[in-house]
């Protein structure tokens, strides 16, 4: 089955964690926010759509590594085949996924489908990115922007992440750049995550990015032999700003060390 889009979903024993913004980690938050302002560097190439709000019908394509405090988001390559495959051919990654654990013969497929993904031109396409611990060079996990309905301005975001990278918010860190590539990068109006209602580490991720709980879809899919729930997430381009000026607040307030 495609996996585009996908169900936003992580795999693993413990759940991402981020830090409290009432901690002393507010100046982290200064760091960050500061990285990637100098950093967060898109070509949003118009295409003569300037009739259209916030010039929908750009060309995204991130200059990267997309760089945070401890990941660089870059473009999938050939060398990232033996990684790609020790995340996906596990059971814990599949479990709330449309597809099994992936077999050594599928991933080529697999990996020239994310190679491919390198910008967003149009309705329909997605832009997958691998995430890196800047620290190891490991690749923990794979992120996928996707551009679903132009006239709706409606993107969602999907990932996945190796288990034993878990509970660190690598996964949180990351996604919090999808929000940012189609908010601020295509200039979409909402963003959704849908996943597995059994999969209660991926809804606290989303809930902690502060996208709301929306829907509550009662087996709609048959997936794996069996009837699943899915729930929705979504976040709109307004409390997306709502989120960034209280995070500009909290920074500003930040002692200085």
């Amino acid at each position: 089955m495609d996996e585009s889009p996908f169900r936003a979903r992580t795999a693993g024993r413990t759940p991402p964690r981020l830090v409290s913004p009432a901690s002393s980690a507010s100046v982290g938050h200064a760091t960050r926010d500061a990285r990637e302002a100098n950093r967060f560097r898109l070509r949003a190439l118009s295409t003569g759509l300037s009739d259209l709000p916030h010039s929908i019908g750009r060309v995204l394509t991130p200059d990267c590594p997309i760089e945070t405090d401890r990941l660089l988001l870059r473009p999938f390559t050939p060398d990232d085949h033996d990684a790609l495959f020790d995340i996906q051919r596990r059971a814990d990654v599949a479990r709330y996924l449309y597809w099994e654990p992936r077999r050594a013969e599928e991933m080529p497929d697999v990996l020239a489908k994310r190679i491919s993904r390198s910008c967003i031109r149009s309705e329909g396409d997605g832009l997958a990115l691998a995430v890196v611990r800047r620290d190891t060079g490991a690749l923990v996990g794979d992120l996928l922007v996707f551009w679903v309905s132009r006239e709706h301005r409606l993107g969602e975001i999907g990932y996945i992440f190796h288990p034993d990278h878990g509970g660190q918010g690598f996964a949180t860190e990351a996604a919090e750049v999808a929000l940012r590539l189609g908010f601020e990068g295509l200039g979409l109006h909402r963003m959704i995550g849908r996943l597995d209602a059994r999969n209660v580490r991926s809804a606290r991720l989303l809930e902690r990015l502060g996208m709301r709980r929306e829907a509550h879809f009662v087996e709609n899919e048959y997936v794996k032999g069996e009837w699943t729930d899915e729930v929705v997430y979504a976040m709109v381009e307004t409390e997306w700003r709502a989120t960034r000026a209280r995070d500009d607040t909290r920074v500003s307030r930040a002692p200085t060390p």
